[in-house]
Order: structure tokens, then sequence, then C-alpha cells
């Protein structure tokens, strides 16, 4: 699969939903949302991709058909993966209870949207530890929103995230390939 920006909440193409055995620290993808350059979408473990497409008009209220700046965006989900992730060794962190506006107005993607946050230290797919950053957020969100700009979160989490990688790619340059240096 070639991965393309899906909009602009989702820059890398796709998101994902993981679950963590209970019994043993697994970590285990389990959907998987995501938009392809060619829209070519194969079974993945055996699961059909179910294909969702979103048709944007430039037509004015005309009802050509052929409209040269019409577009549909085909993107796919797989539901009920069960693929492990023995390969990840890093962190995610993992959010519940997203917060109603106007308590938050963060995207679900931003870890201040969520009343419970917590950091996972996975090693070759298996949860080795989990840090609770609950009152942290919550925190650095009560400061955001006193401070009267709802931009101030976003940047500051999305800071914390590059600078942990950086700081990761010192430590443990074997980690990570050569050639994905600016992934981040």
């Amino acid at each position: 699969m070639r991965i393309c920006f899906m909009h602009t909440a989702c820059y890398k193409g796709f998101h994902c939903q993981y679950s963590v055995s209970t019994e043993t620290g697994d970590l285990t993808l389990t959907t998987l949302y995501v938009r392809t350059e060619d829209d070519v979408y194969p079974p993945i473990d055996g699961v059909d991709p179910v294909l969702q497409g979103v048709s944007f008009s430039n037509n004015n209220g005309n009802n050509t058909s052929n409209n040269r700046n019409d577009a549909t965006i085909l993107q796919a989900t797989y539901i009920g993966l069960q693929v492990p992730m023995t390969h990840f060794t890093g962190r995610i962190r993992i959010g519940a209870d997203v917060l109603p506006w106007p308590e938050t107005d963060a995207f679900e993607g931003d870890a201040s949207a969520y009343k419970r946050v917590l950091e996972l230290n996975v090693e070759q797919g298996r949860v080795m530890a989990a840090k609770d950053l609950s009152e942290e957020v919550a925190a650095r969100r009560k400061e955001n929103n006193e401070g009267g700009t709802s931009e101030c979160h976003l940047f500051s989490w999305a800071f914390d995230r590059i600078k942990f990688q950086l700081e990761d790619m010192k430590q443990n340059p074997g980690r990570y390939p050569k050639d994905h240096e600016d992934d981040l």
C-alpha cells in the first residue's frame, strides 16, 4: 500500500485502534483506517476492507456530472483485525473518555481531548510499562484554557512528541532505519 494524505486532521493517511491483552500485555492492531494513492485496498490477514467514498463537487449548483473539479476521496476501514504488533518498539499514548466542548476543543487525536491518558512503553509488541498522564494532561489543558487560546495545546503536545523522538533517536540509533530519519 502506498499511503497518502487523508485529510487535514490525518496527514499521515492512516489511524489505528489497538487492543492490549490484560494477561500478556500483547499489543494487537484491531482496526485500521487508511487512504492510499491508487485506491487499492487488498485484504489484510483475511480481513476485507469496508470502502468509504467522500465526494466533493465544485459545480455551484449546476447538476452537470462531468465537472472536472468534482472529486471522490476513497478510503478504507479494516475492522476485526488481529495483527500482533511484534515489530513495534516505542511509546504510544492512548486516551479514553473524550471530553465535551467547551471543556476542551482539542481534536480527538490530541491528548488534551481525553480525561484519561496513558503512555505505554512497548518492546516488540508487548507493553512493558504504563504511565498515567491524566493529571499532567489535565493541568496542561487547564493552563491552555486559562491562557485564552485553544491552539496552544496542539503545538505543545506536538512539540513534546518531536522532542521525545529526537531524544530517543540519539539514545537508540539502531532502532530507526537510516532512510526514516525525517519521519517524526
